[in-house]
């Protein structure tokens, strides 16, 4: 009887007192990561670091742009990125709740909500897809979740918005995520910020 109690308050102090682990958080690892610099310095601007250094009983899936991405991107259009209030919004587009890698993400496709709650597709071939952006370096592991580092900054939005989809396209794929290029996509990106 005595064996059955102390096994019992055993696997309770397990649950309650779980291992620390010395790995790097995802916010720490982005940090390390010089192909990620330019994300990282937008997620310190928008105040996005501090939620991620909290300890949560979550972990997260963070699609970072890369440098080439962020560098295109201003390129072609950077009011976005002068705003606090835009370039938070347009980061929690890139967040998920919930640890996503290739090993459990199949090759049918799944739809999850970003922080932003714009819902996006997932899927794997032989590498891991979100809708028409392929990432360039997946499954960066970190103790409170996982990071994959993509090509460009997205631009998520329901299909029906999309003009450039037939509407077959637009019937069998309810969300399209693609990279954020044109001066309409921006606006358009905008405009829904505005209507949330």
């Amino acid at each position: 009887m005595w064996l059955k109690k102390y096994l019992i308050l055993f696997s309770f102090l397990l649950i309650s007192n779980p291992v620390e682990t010395n790995e790097p958080t995802v916010l720490e690892k982005i940090s390390m990561n010089e192909n990620l610099s330019e994300f990282y310095k937008y997620i310190k601007i928008s105040g996005l670091d501090k939620l991620l250094n909290k300890k949560l009983p979550w972990d997260w899936t963070i699609f970072a742009p890369n440098n080439q991405a962020f560098i295109k991107f201003k390129n072609q259009n950077n009011s976005i990125l002068e705003k606090d209030f835009l370039i938070k919004n347009l980061l929690m587009d890139h967040m998920l709740v919930g640890r996503k890698s290739s090993e459990n993400i199949g090759n049918s496709i799944v739809i999850e909500q970003t922080v932003s709650n714009k819902p996006i597709e997932l899927y794997q071939t032989n590498e891991i897809h979100v809708k028409d952006m392929i990432v360039i370096d997946e499954d960066i592991s970190a103790s409170n979740g996982i990071i994959h580092s993509i090509g460009c900054v997205m631009f998520v939005q329901p299909s029906r918005d999309d003009p450039r989809l037939t509407p077959e396209q637009q019937e069998n794929y309810p969300i399209t995520s693609c990279c954020m290029e044109t001066d309409l996509e921006v606006n358009f990106w905008k405009s829904s910020i505005k209507a949330r």
